[in-house]
């Protein structure tokens, strides 16, 4: 008589804060396992190999139990980190997550807006900021209309 024995592992996962708390507000609607969850190492990779096969958006966020906006803004966090950390070219990295120039530009440019309750910030240097991000913006308009023009 032969016995068999499986091991079987079940992983239970905690909800994160974020998906306790979006529970909590709306009960009855349906939100990806991994909401407001931290990312791992091997997501990473996951993410990063997904973006160069080219896969669609919509996939990608339910093979990682998370949302589309999350997937967005993961990308451009690791698209700023390739550049800024790895030294990695700007066509590098547009390679790597099948990025156009101006998105990865728009995730390198990202800049920090002052909140409205800090007042350390002098007007004068507020409207200083703003009028560098405005320049920003306009070179990256530029670069897309230079690229529209093209095709």
């Amino acid at each position: 008589m032969k016995i068999k024995f499986e091991l079987i592992i079940i992983v239970f996962m905690e909800d994160s804060k974020m998906l306790k708390m979006l529970k909590e507000k709306n009960p009855t609607k349906e939100y990806p396992q991994k909401v407001g969850a931290q990312w791992s190492e091997e997501e990473k990779e996951q993410l990063m190999k997904e973006f160069g096969e080219g896969v669609d958006l919509k996939t990608i966020a339910s093979n990682h139990q998370r949302t589309a906006g999350s997937i967005i803004a993961r990308r451009k966090t690791i698209a700023a980190t390739m550049h800024k950390k790895d030294g990695l070219s700007v066509e590098e990295v547009m390679k790597k997550l099948n990025m156009t120039s101006a998105e990865v530009n728009a995730a390198l440019n990202k800049k920090k807006v002052p909140k409205k309750s800090d007042k350390s910030m002098s007007a004068t240097a507020l409207i200083e900021n703003l009028r560098k991000q405005m320049n920003e913006m306009k070179s990256t308009l530029d670069e897309l209309s230079k690229q529209i023009s093209k095709k």
